[in-house]
């Protein structure tokens, strides 16, 4: 990809103004006419829930499994430009991919050039490397390395990409990048049992207790721990009242 040109006709052919972010780039080639081949997912048995959230799982595990982009296009239907040959299991069902038709993808269609977003973004993800970095999409790209600590934490670098592709079929990069804190110390060791955590998030993970903290130290808790054991400071949840829950973004 290339630096975007000072000029703003490239980011006019977007769908949505991508806001500020440090780096902005664009592809030198369009996505133009892509082949693709359309499966439809057999499932043992049927599928009981939400079948939009199954197709999703399900493109998520094809793709892992076959190492390919690999995008939903409608219920119980996936796209791929390569074989998808292997079963793979969802929702502890195994899931087989049925080739259908092929199919030519164009990104003057709307929901074409969001399937040719999601291989932008598949391709993206793959070549993060995993020994290096700590992430599940791309707008969350934590090194594993701080980049500084203290006594209590740790400064990561974060990245977050986010991907758009123009009805011309150019691919635009928008990245941001900053620090997000990991905790170095358990809950104890941060606080007594008579404090008011007030503005706090914390995640209560019982296979952590008594050791290293990793996720971020954020706005959150609103109630006073009256009983604190050795709990890291582990992935971001926001916590209520005798029930913490979890909470997290997708690209």
């Amino acid at each position: 990809m290339s630096e975007v040109p000072p000029t703003n006709s490239i980011s006019q052919q977007s769908d949505v103004d991508p806001g500020t972010y440090l780096l902005n780039a664009y592809s030198k080639e369009q996505l133009k006419n892509v082949s693709v081949t359309q499966y439809r997912l057999d499932v043992e048995g049927g599928v009981s829930g939400d079948r939009s959230s199954f197709t999703g799982s399900a493109a998520y595990w094809l793709d892992q499994e076959h190492g390919t982009p690999v995008s939903t296009a409608g219920k119980m239907r996936v796209v791929s430009a390569t074989s998808l040959s292997q079963p793979v299991y969802v929702w502890g069902q195994r899931v087989e991919a049925v080739e259908e038709k092929k199919v030519t993808l164009s990104p003057e269609n709307p929901r074409e050039r969001e399937t040719l977003r999601n291989f932008v973004q598949s391709c993206l993800r793959r070549a993060v490397p995993d020994k290096k970095y700590d992430y599940e999409f791309i707008n969350e790209i934590v090194r594993r390395e701080p980049e500084f600590t203290s006594e209590k934490f740790a400064a990561h670098p974060k990245h977050e990409v986010r991907v758009q592709i123009t009805n011309a079929g150019t691919v635009l990069a928008h990245i941001e990048s900053g620090y997000t804190l990991r905790s170095r110390m358990t809950l104890d060791e941060l606080y007594s049992e008579s404090d008011n955590p007030y503005g706090v998030k914390a995640a209560h993970d019982p296979e952590r207790y008594s050791t290293e903290g990793r996720g971020g130290f954020v706005v959150g808790v609103t109630y006073t721990i009256l009983t604190l054991s050795r709990t890291p400071v582990h992935r971001s949840r926001r916590c209520t009242k005798g029930s913490p829950t979890r909470s997290g973004v997708k690209s």
